[in-house]
């Protein structure tokens, strides 16, 4: 069995945050010398620097009823254009609405939903918008306020639709929602939940199957590993920041494969 990719992943979490620095500063495309990182798309190395969450945090993520189904709504739609249309026509939750505006905009032949996420009505004979906004966001139950993200994710997995990778998202933008329970959750950094992108990336780094039943001891030994070796400023990331940046791993290394670095 090969060692652990501890200098791989610790390159790409450095390069990743090098280039959205390098962005940021006003510097030119391309943001690395290396081609695998310059010409494949990478979410950010923090969650709280992508795109779509810096629009959430400004303008759609605050204290007020339903948060809930409203970053429920926010995930499974992921494309700022429909949700900017969307708070324009209503500030509280009105599911005939909000599917009204997804269906206008269908019917104009504009872009509904963000290819991020792969959402689809899992089978149910019902069009997207119905079940996206009725059968999945309108039934999700409250859990800002909850004491933990783990309890916060238990119940959001009841919800029919909704499953662990999505439900983790949601927990992540409530736990960095200012004024909600979860903002201060005793488990706000250590809490993560797979998803497959995540396995992946972590069968990368040990070169051994990891599943789902593993992941929790998996992720755990590999911080072990990856932590110290990090620059300060990126040492203090979330269990669930690093759950993410297994999943670009797995990309970035089927980009490279091991052989670029000598294992």
């Amino acid at each position: 069995m090969n060692p652990p990719l501890v200098k791989e992943l610790v390159y790409w979490i450095t390069e990743r945050e090098n280039m959205r620095v390098r962005k940021e500063a006003g510097g030119k495309w391309p943001h690395s010398t290396d081609p695998v990182m310059a010409n494949n798309r990478y979410t950010n190395v923090r969650r709280e620097d992508d795109k779509v969450t810096k629009w959430l945090a400004d303008n759609w993520r605050y204290p007020r009823a339903d948060l809930t189904k409203w970053m429920c709504l926010a995930r499974m739609v992921n494309y700022i254009p429909s949700m900017e249309e969307i708070q324009r026509a209503t500030r509280f939750w009105d599911p005939e609405i909000i599917a009204e505006v997804l269906w206008e905009r269908a019917d104009r032949g504009e872009k509904v939903w963000s290819s991020a996420y792969m959402i689809t009505t899992c089978g149910k004979t019902m069009d997207k918008v119905t079940y996206v906004v009725d059968h999945v966001s309108d039934n999700v139950p409250e859990v800002a306020d909850c004491p933990t993200l783990a309890e916060a994710y238990d119940k959001l997995r009841t919800v029919d639709g909704l499953g662990s990778f999505l439900a983790g998202q949601i927990v992540a933008d409530l736990k960095n929602t200012p004024g909600v329970g979860l903002f201060n959750a005793p488990d706000k950094n250590t809490f993560s939940v797979p998803g497959p992108g995540s396995l992946r990336g972590l069968t990368y780094f040990f070169g051994a199957s990891i599943t789902a039943t593993g992941y929790n001891r998996a992720i755990g030994s590999a911080w072990q590993l990856v932590q110290p070796e990090l620059p300060i400023g990126l040492q203090d990331l979330s269990m669930q920041d690093f759950q993410n940046c297994f999943c670009e791993f797995s990309k970035f290394m089927r980009g490279y494969g091991r052989n670029k670095y000598g294992n």
